[in-house]
């Protein structure tokens, strides 16, 4: 049900030159000036272009608002009846069905707000070139993480989870160290103290993928085979004693993303976290093209027709070998 259109057509509707029969509808508007009389009341005319705008914000009490997980919206049972595999229902008219449940509500301050809304140059967030020019490799930013959330102990009114329409997600700002910088993009390495726990119950082969990060002098916690990582000494992010990189996992930003500067890794520490990246991932990536490449070509070979000596014109199925 298109509601721009039956408003308009049945405040429209009258003689045939276009203007409103209002002996017939007394709702009808004497004019085209936009605006329509009802029940003794001038009202705004509702149009395409403020039409939604009138709408009182509202939120679905349907399914979106229920919390569940990712696995949750992808259960076939959970669809309706006729959400079949020849007969899914489009994205308008779902949103039209949920629009007869949306009931109104305090919305939170974050909603309808951009992410550049909610990181302020003001607040030290920067993005686009001055965030590109500002920050060099080594850096330690502070930048948005989303992700699908998989731990299922985190409840709905987490500060850390997202209600979604494809299941929960994790929402939250992460630490990043500055991997590398292109044209339109740049690759980060994640921070992470697993809820402060570290890497210590996982197996030798995750801990192997890790790299604590610490401060000079202070203490903190060894994890994996590898030395720490130190930040510089004017850097003023409070480290925490089980913080490790996962150097095997790049996260990708836009140079929109916003971020924040939290201070540098040594020198010789970003070395060391480039070099441990090169080699349990470019590293193992080239030995698998090396491997592949050899099959491709042993195969090539095996298959390549071998070349006798027929004359033209003779099947090299027919030649028998001649006694001198």
């Amino acid at each position: 049900m298109n509601l721009n259109t039956d408003w308009n057509a049945w405040t429209q509707h009258g003689d045939p030159g276009g203007q409103p029969d209002t002996a017939k509808n007394p709702n009808a508007s004497s004019g085209r000036d936009g605006w329509v009389t009802i029940q003794g009341q001038v009202r705004s005319k509702a149009t395409r272009a403020n039409a939604v705008s009138n709408v009182p914000a509202m939120i679905p009490s349907s399914s979106f608002a229920q919390s569940g997980s990712v696995w949750n919206r992808r259960n076939p049972a959970s669809r309706g009846a006729c959400e079949g595999k020849y007969h899914q229902t489009s994205t308008l008219r779902q949103s039209t069905i949920a629009q007869s449940t949306l009931a109104p509500a305090i919305q939170p301050s974050y909603y309808g707000k951009s992410v550049w809304d909610q990181h302020p140059a003001n607040e030290n967030w920067f993005h686009g070139f001055a965030s590109k020019e500002r920050f060099e490799e080594g850096a330690i930013i502070l930048a948005p993480y989303l992700e699908p959330l998989y731990n299922q102990k985190i409840l709905p009114g987490d500060a850390d989870r997202a209600e979604t329409q494809i299941g929960a997600a994790c929402a939250k700002h992460r630490p990043f160290i500055l991997l590398s910088k292109s044209a339109e993009h740049f690759k980060a390495i994640p921070l992470y103290t697993y809820q402060g726990q570290g890497i210590g119950s996982k197996s030798p082969e995750v801990q192997a993928e890790h790299v604590s990060v610490a401060r000079s002098g202070y203490p903190y916690k060894q994890q994996g085979p590898y030395k720490p990582l130190y930040l510089e000494p004017n850097c003023p992010w409070q480290v925490k004693e089980t913080c490790v990189a996962h150097f095997t996992e790049v996260s990708t930003f836009s140079y929109s993303c916003p971020i924040k500067g939290l201070g540098y890794v040594k020198r010789e520490s970003y070395v060391q976290l480039a070099e441990l990246h090169l080699k349990n991932v470019h590293s193992s990536i080239g030995k698998k093209v090396s491997y592949m490449k050899e099959q491709l070509e042993a195969r090539q070979n095996s298959q390549a027709p071998r070349r006798l000596g027929a004359l033209a014109g003779m099947s090299v199925h027919r030649l028998t070998s001649v006694a001198a």
